[in-house]
């Protein structure tokens, strides 16, 4: 399977290699570069040939009557040449340091973390991943976001069964993560859960 692993820990991108072998794996470690990768893509040729087909070969003048019917034309060009989304299962981390593109100027605080795994794998499941996971191994009596996980899924450790979630046709989990021995996230285990 083509894998995205979103992580900023060096040591959970580790057990992603570990926990993952045989998948073709893409691991980033941050909320920009996660956005960045997640951008719709569009077949720029494919664009041209439709502009053409709809009589605009080239762009008209702005002064032109048929600015408005070009720009429609465009639209409807771009929605038909989107590039499906290239990666069949998202793992994301649910905590990651503030980014900068993000907000204002003064108000990024050294260190600061906050739940950018959330819109990540909403993001993924609206581009057409299949199965999506949003997982934290941080300690829920410290952080209050992380603690709220558990009202999904309870049970995780308890029985080994997680709750899931159909958003825009993925299958999605928001879990705390299952550690390896080490206590790295095992991501082969939330993988096989997911897609199990």
């Amino acid at each position: 399977m083509k894998i995205l692993v979103i992580d900023n820990s060096r040591f959970n991108h580790e057990s992603a290699r570990a926990t993952l072998k045989g998948h073709d794996l893409t691991i980033i470690s941050s909320f920009d570069e996660a956005m960045d990768i997640m951008r719709k893509k569009v077949d720029a040729d494919n664009v041209q040939r439709l502009l053409i087909d709809a009589g605009f070969a080239e762009k008209p003048d702005y002064s032109d009557r048929e600015w408005s019917a070009y720009w429609q034309a465009l639209r409807e060009s771009e929605t038909k040449s989107v590039i499906p989304f290239e990666f069949e299962v998202v793992l994301t981390d649910m905590m990651m340091p503030v980014s900068m593109k993000t907000i204002g100027p003064g108000v990024y605080r050294p260190g600061e973390e906050v739940p950018y795994g959330f819109v990540i794998a909403l993001k993924a499941a609206s581009l057409g991943a299949k199965f999506v996971a949003m997982v934290t191994d941080g300690n829920h009596h410290e952080d209050a976001m992380i603690a709220a996980i558990e009202c999904l899924n309870p049970s995780y450790f308890a029985n080994g069964e997680i709750s899931s979630f159909t958003i825009n046709g993925a299958k999605a989990v928001f879990v705390q993560a299952p550690l390896c021995g080490d206590r790295r996230k095992d991501w082969g285990k939330v993988l096989a859960d997911l897609i199990s």
